[in-house]
């Protein structure tokens, strides 16, 4: 148990006890409000502290003379060199469970189940069509169609395609009809031309300066490389392109 200490009020004289470590310290009486400084154990009585005069203004406190700067020893030649430390990172804020924003904002939801396009993904109509009507990529293929404006082809148009096939291929049976002609007529028509005016003793038959069948086959060598030429226009423009190019519309 802490020891205490009898005291008497100088003012109102009522007694009462407060504990030893209150000893100089000035309390205040309960019974007339009066301040005086508890004496110590064995003192004299207790004795009132005196009242601050009205309207005096406390001492205004000392101000501190600053000390003057000390300056810093330089740093040895072999000390190491001071840096400065590396902010620490950043505490990581735990996120706030009451957020609006979800815990995993990305996610796959599921709409519909109406058929799409890859391409364009663009609802296919009918569902089963093969082809897009708005992109025109064919499901089958996978590949994309592309589209171009172009002129509606006309009769005129192939008959302007065809024209340089059905002129070669004319001029083709010409060559033939001329060259077989030549072939069958070479000795009527080039004989006389071409005989020397003797006849063989053998045979009895005329001597020629060339043979008649001689220019035949020149010729017919010669028409062989032009059919070559003009057939390849034939195939091209009646059998392998048949169809005329497509014109596009400029814009």
């Amino acid at each position: 148990m802490s020891a205490t200490l009898e005291i008497t009020c100088p003012k109102c004289g009522k007694d009462f006890k407060v504990p030893a470590e209150f000893a100089g310290k000035t309390i205040r009486c309960k019974n007339c409000q009066t301040a005086f400084q508890v004496p110590p154990a064995g003192g004299g009585p207790a004795r009132p502290v005196a009242a601050r005069p009205a309207g005096a203004k406390p001492a205004a406190p000392v101000a501190a003379r600053p000390a003057a700067p000390v300056a810093a020893k330089p740093p040895a030649a072999d000390a190491p060199i001071p840096f400065k430390a590396d902010d620490p990172p950043p505490e990581n804020k735990s996120r706030d469970v009451d957020d609006d924003d979800e815990t995993n904002p990305y996610g796959v939801i599921k709409e519909s189940d109406v058929p799409r396009c890859p391409f364009c993904a663009k609802e296919l109509d009918p569902p089963d069509a093969k082809i897009c009507l708005n992109c025109g990529f064919s499901l089958l293929g996978r590949r994309r169609h592309e589209t171009k404006q172009v002129y509606e082809t006309s009769g005129g148009d192939y008959f302007m395609h065809w024209l340089p096939g059905i002129g070669a291929a004319i001029f083709i049976l010409i060559l033939i009809a001329f060259d077989t002609t030549l072939w069958i007529k070479a000795n009527e028509w080039l004989g006389p031309i071409l005989e020397t005016g003797d006849k063989d003793t053998l045979t009895n038959l005329p001597k020629y300066y060339v043979k008649p069948w001689c220019c035949p086959l020149w010729v017919t060598i010669f028409f062989t490389v032009i059919v070559l030429k003009a057939g390849r226009v034939v195939v091209r423009r009646l059998i392998t392109n048949w169809k005329p190019e497509e014109m596009k519309k400029v814009e």
